[in-house]
């Protein structure tokens, strides 16, 4: 977890004494957003993840020939 995250939770989770739900008083999401500061988890929430693992794909897209991704699990080359 990133210092960032770190301080973001000391500061913004919260628990519900009702429910006991955990959520984050500054975006209001339930449950926390752990290992994440709330414009990280919407950045995570947005981004494509592959199929198989869930994993955040990461790389350059390449329009005019070829789409190279890859995972920890696939590697998927689209032909345009």
């Amino acid at each position: 977890m990133s210092a960032a995250a770190i301080a973001h939770r000391e500061e913004f989770r919260f628990r519900c004494r009702r429910c006991d739900e955990e959520c984050c008083s500054s975006c209001m999401r339930i449950p926390y957003h752990t290992g994440y500061t709330c414009t990280e988890y919407e950045k995570y929430l947005s981004s494509r993840r592959c199929r198989f693992c869930a994993e955040t794909i990461k790389g350059d897209v390449d329009v005019s020939i070829i789409i190279i991704i890859v995972c920890k699990f696939s590697m998927l080359i689209i032909y345009l």
